[in-house]
């Protein structure tokens, strides 16, 4: 069988090209097959087809498998996951990422406050200093939340780092999948050299 797409030879009854990575049944669809469109939650096909496309969109395929591109984004996981444990493991009172760029996303240590109202803000004075003026002592008080302000805090604080879990391990997933790729590309390139 030759792919159509890189016209590397392999074996006959693959379902994908191992040099790259093509999905044959999706480059020669017969004219009779009928594309799988979700229609019941129970229907086996609607499943296929939504597990295709979730899988494509979150794990998408490298079209040209590329060992530094793949070495980079390793390198750059890697630096990822050192910086992040500065915020994973840091309490909300250190206020660990609100000293760095990315201050503007960490609402913990804001909400959690609400009540003692010590914290510098945007305008540069504390919540003491100005009647209304720090956001969440206000959103808490009028919704009567206000003596939930610490668990609002932790749960906000809990969030935030299984978001970034599942994204550290999103892009560890990711690099690995295209990791194999290119070492499925280098194997069938150089089996392709000891033909000729």
């Amino acid at each position: 069988m030759i792919c159509p797409k890189c016209h590397f030879e392999q074996d006959d009854g693959r379902t994908e090209c191992v040099a790259c990575g093509v999905i044959f049944a999706r480059i020669r669809q017969p004219a009779d097959r009928k594309v799988a469109y979700p229609t019941e939650a129970g229907d086996n096909a609607s499943e296929t087809f939504s597990e295709g496309i979730l899988k494509t969109l979150l794990l998408p395929r490298p079209v040209d498998p590329n060992t530094l591109v793949v070495g980079a984004r390793a390198l750059l996981l890697a630096l990822l996951l050192i910086w992040s444990f500065s915020f994973l493991f840091a309490s909300i009172e250190s206020n660990a990422v609100g000293r760095s760029f990315m201050h503007l996303v960490n609402l913990a240590p804001y909400i959690n406050d609400a009540r003692a109202l010590d914290l510098v803000l945007l305008g540069g004075v504390t919540g003491k200093e100005v009647a209304d003026y720090h956001d969440w002592e206000y959103l808490l008080r009028t919704t009567g939340l206000l003596k939930m302000d610490h668990a609002l805090a932790w749960l906000a604080q809990g969030t935030g780092i299984v978001l970034m879990i599942a994204a550290l391990l999103w892009m560890a997933l990711n690099v690995w999948t295209q990791y194999k790729a290119c070492r499925t590309a280098t194997t069938a390139t150089t089996t392709r050299r000891q033909r000729f």
